[in-house]
């Protein structure tokens, strides 16, 4: 159902805000309503794609705009559809911009047609072709797909440099999250929970040095965190170097000193070792 109306309406503001706090709440707290301390990370990371970074949650407003694209893709590229055929009924014409000019287009077509400028820059004319024919520049075979203009819309620029791994490890759904809350620095350690100004303690229970107890402290640093880190690469007679103190390049490191046959089992054993931890 969602789905359907996200392709022939163009959704409000506010219905949007209002769906993304019940998924907040569901996504962070299993509620209906989450407060603002308890989203570990801003709702816009969380929908960017996992290739930048994000946890590749579906962004409403730009799925909206890529599935109600389609009718406009349609409208300038398939003359003899029956959307085609209704617009030239109703309105004596299909081009885009008379249609915009015209004050008797209905709401619903207009919400369409405020796409057009998005349509412009994603298309290219081939006047090779007989008759001179669009293409889609998003895809490889010049036609239009919802999931190409989505992916055009989320576009981040920079790819992460630890997706490709993260995602791909043998560990439960949640576990992978939790890494990825590691990694970005927003677990609920003692160091962040203070941060938040909610009930803490100063030091790593852990350890007896009294540290602070940060992502760092805890995944690397600790004495006796390190000592586990030791007897793991001991036990499975791995090339662990233990140097290096932030927990995404201790990770992403380690790999490269692996053999490929090794990288599955580091991968296993970081990711269960920080879970336990």
């Amino acid at each position: 159902m969602p789905l359907h109306f996200l392709q022939v309406i163009r959704l409000p503001a506010w219905l949007i805000k209002h769906v993304d706090r019940l998924r907040r709440g569901f996504l962070w707290r299993g509620t209906n309503i989450c407060k603002g301390g308890h989203c570990l990370v801003n709702w816009d990371t969380c929908c960017m794609p996992k290739i930048n970074g994000g946890l590749g949650i579906i962004d409403l407003r730009a799925q909206n705009d890529a599935l109600m694209l389609k009718w406009l893709w349609t409208l300038i590229s398939n003359p003899d559809s029956a959307w085609t055929h209704l617009i030239q009924d109703l309105y004596g014409t299909t081009d885009p911009t008379s249609l915009n000019n015209s004050s008797l287009v209905s709401p619903q077509l207009r919400d369409i047609l405020i796409l057009r400028s998005l349509l412009n820059v994603s298309t290219t004319l081939l006047n090779s072709s007989q008759p001179p024919t669009l293409s889609w520049r998003w895809t490889s075979h010049g036609r239009f797909s919802a999931a190409s203009a989505y992916a055009m819309l989320k576009y981040a620029g920079q790819t992460s440099v630890y997706h490709r791994h993260l995602w791909k490890i043998k560990a439960p759904p949640k576990v992978r999250v939790f890494l990825w809350l590691l990694i970005r620095d927003k677990l609920l350690t003692q160091h962040n929970l203070q941060k938040r100004g909610w009930p803490s303690i100063h030091s790593c229970v852990l350890c007896t040095h009294h540290a602070e107890e940060t992502t760092m402290h805890l995944f690397s640093e600790c004495p006796f965190v390190f000592n586990t880190w030791q007897a793991i690469a001991a036990q499975f007679n791995l090339p662990l170097n233990i140097s290096f103190n932030e927990p995404l390049w201790f990770w992403l490191r380690n790999i490269s000193l692996m053999s490929d046959d090794r990288r599955p089992t580091w991968d296993t054993l970081w990711s269960a070792s920080c879970w336990t931890i």
